[in-house]
């Protein structure tokens, strides 16, 4: 799969004062289409997360589902940050097995989707649907048919609220003779998925005065990791009567905040509060209202409820100012129509 990530809501960079006059020449020139490739690129490199029980916090499996997230899909691959791949794009081997880095062709494609309103395209031409594993089965099974060995951990119960949980435990592995380890992956269990943030496992042996040495790291799992493969020629051992020792995180919650409009009484309200707690939050600026009163307002100068002043769209020099590392600034549309 060839991706690289980087997105760029050149709606909003436009307001910004980034976008060229070549580059909307280019856009102009030739139409993109969800169902003339955009559809592939998605399909082939986001809807493996982004999809029913995957880990994305949203789904990409239709066009419906994409086109209302268009403008942040396109500020998040502008940047390389989507698909999530961090590697140096200028600097090392570039040449990797397994890359999820789009292709420039690929990123300029959905940049120009997006400039051009991020159009379906022929609705009798879509794209091909996407190729996808199962998530719940075993990652490698092309390659070495089903596992050879599963065990499994402890179950444990997370609260529908509190801090995060930590579990240690020994579990055998049932291993009578030392093993090479060809492939490993941990995968949560039904539901288990959307709260298990970590697992380490250890391989342990079992001492004469009855204590544990660890012998080695077997594996580490982190949300989204597909599992690991051992190199031609390289034995990972896992010895004969060793245990299991299992590290498990869980009860992480997440949710997306946003605001959309842009207005700026978020400088003043709602910013310095998510500072306080390190909140992210996305921004949603309807672009041809920036610096001025928005126009589906009837009355700018009073809110419905007369608690007071609705206010304006941020200006440029206000949305430039906003903490990045905080704050994701996307489009909310042109003139704050309906796009659907």
């Amino acid at each position: 799969m060839k991706n690289s990530k980087s997105w760029l809501s050149l709606a909003v960079l436009a307001l910004l004062g980034f976008q060229t006059q070549a580059l909307a020449q280019a856009d102009a020139a030739a139409p993109v289409t969800y169902n003339g490739e955009v559809g592939r690129i998605i399909n082939e490199n986001c809807v493996v997360c982004h999809r029913e029980g995957g880990i994305g916090p949203m789904q990409f499996e239709t066009y419906a589902q994409v086109r209302p997230w268009a403008p942040l899909i396109q500020y998040r691959v502008a940047r390389r940050e989507m698909p999530p791949y961090a590697y140096d794009h200028g600097i090392g081997i570039q040449d990797l097995q397994g890359d999820w880095r789009l292709a420039q062709e690929e990123i300029d494609t959905i940049v120009a989707w997006v400039n051009q309103g991020a159009p379906l395209g022929d609705p009798d031409v879509a794209p091909p649907p996407a190729d996808l594993p199962d998530p719940t089965a075993w990652s490698f099974e092309d390659q070495f048919g089903e596992p050879d060995l599963v065990i499994a951990s402890i179950p444990m119960d997370i609260p529908a609220t509190g801090n995060d949980l930590w579990t240690n435990h020994y579990v055998e592995t049932g291993i009578t003779t030392d093993r090479c380890i060809k492939a490993v992956q941990v995968k949560p269990r039904g539901d288990a998925k959307a709260v298990v943030h970590h697992a380490n496992s250890s391989v342990e042996l079992l001492q004469e005065d009855g204590s544990y040495e660890r012998y080695g790291q077997l594996t580490e799992y982190a949300m989204g990791k597909w599992g690991e493969i051992v190199p031609e020629g390289v034995c990972r051992t896992i010895p004969a009567g060793s245990m299991d020792a299992v590290r498990t995180e869980g009860g992480k919650r997440y949710a997306i905040v946003t605001f959309d409009d842009a207005l700026e009484n978020f400088l003043s309200v709602p910013l310095p509060e998510l500072q306080a707690r390190a909140i992210p939050v996305a921004l949603f600026v309807p672009v041809e209202y920036i610096g001025t009163s928005p126009g589906w307002m009837k009355n700018p100068d009073s809110s419905p409820d007369g608690v007071g002043a609705v206010g304006q769209v941020m200006t440029a020099d206000q949305l430039r100012s906003l903490p990045l590392d905080l704050v994701t600034v996307g489009a909310h549309g042109m003139s704050h129509q309906d796009l659907c």
